[in-house]
């Protein structure tokens, strides 16, 4: 199952048997580590109070992945 994950950590998800297609993590002692275990290209490291509902991938659903917190 394709997720998106907030506040990702070091990528837990992934071991669960999630496809992680979108990751976010602000953290800046955490996101090295995510970055060694991930593509970089879906790793975003803003803080999520900037990010713009509309910039995170759909997954599930449709619409936008936080359509249901707006």
């Amino acid at each position: 199952m394709e997720i998106i994950s907030l506040f990702s950590g070091c990528g837990g998800f992934k071991q669960a048997g999630f496809d992680i297609k979108w990751h976010n993590e602000f953290d800046k002692h955490i996101v090295p580590t995510l970055k060694k275990n991930f593509n970089r290209d879906n790793i975003d490291i803003r803080d999520i109070r900037v990010i713009n509902s509309k910039e995170i991938p759909s997954c599930f659903g449709g619409g936008t992945a936080l359509s249901i917190l707006e």
